[in-house]
Formats: C-alpha cells, structure tokens, sequence
C-alpha cells in the first residue's frame, strides 16, 4: 500500500522512535520529549485503483442504458460510490495488473476482507465476465 511518511518531536510518539535524536533531545533537557516517524496509509493504491475503474466502467454503462429500467437509479448509487474513491488515481488495467496487491490480493490484511472481496468482484467485471 502506498504510505506517506512523517517525522515529528513531541511528548506523544507515535510509530518508530528515533533513539540517536531523542537521546540528545534529553541530553539537552528535554526528559519528555521524542523524536519519531510514522507513516499514514492514503487510499491511493492497487485494490482501491481496481476497483474505481471498475465503478466508472459500470457508470458509464448504466448511464448509456437511460430507457432501461432501474438504469438511472443504480447510475446515480455508482456516482455516489465514486466520491469515496476521489482520492485514489485512475491508471491503465494493464499497469494495475502488475501491482502486488492487485497481483496477489491475498496480501490485503483479514481485517480489510471486504477489500479483498470488492477487489475480486472489479477484476470480474473489468475482464468482462460479469
């Protein structure tokens, strides 16, 4: 998964210490404070990709189907799903194939089972068998 890393000096640490910085920090005086690191987790990546393209591949055919039944409402459900996804890039299926997540899902945590779920479901509708 794509990270964004952070480096901060504070009382309240959060991920990796820095040992060689903090211990000068309190050689200095400063007995409560830490330096450490930390990365965040952003939505850009290889399952969420997948699935956006897939989302905007079915959008774009509930939206060409405007006299079918039902074709209107479930349009507007996918454009309401999409917004949840406006942080996460669009790229080529081929270049999202190579990812490792997408390569092999089985990497995505238990705990993000749903991801692994939908990320299944979009590479079914994207290669046309759905």
């Amino acid at each position: 998964m794509n990270t964004s890393g952070k480096s901060q000096i504070g009382a309240h640490p959060r991920g990796r210490i820095s040992p060689f910085l903090t211990t000068q920090l309190r050689a200095k005086g400063d007995s409560m404070l830490a330096s450490w690191s930390a990365f965040d987790r952003t939505r850009d990546n290889g399952p969420n990709r997948i699935i956006r393209i897939a989302i905007n591949m079915l959008l774009g055919q509930y939206l060409q189907m405007r006299n079918r039944a039902g074709a209107r409402g479930l349009a507007a459900q996918l454009a309401a799903v999409d917004v949840f996804f406006s942080d996460v890039q669009t790229c080529s299926i081929s270049a999202l194939l190579h990812e490792p997540l997408v390569k092999r899902p089985d990497g995505i945590p238990a705990t993000r089972a749903s991801t692994r779920s939908a990320e299944e479901l979009a590479k079914v509708i994207l290669s046309g068998a759905a």
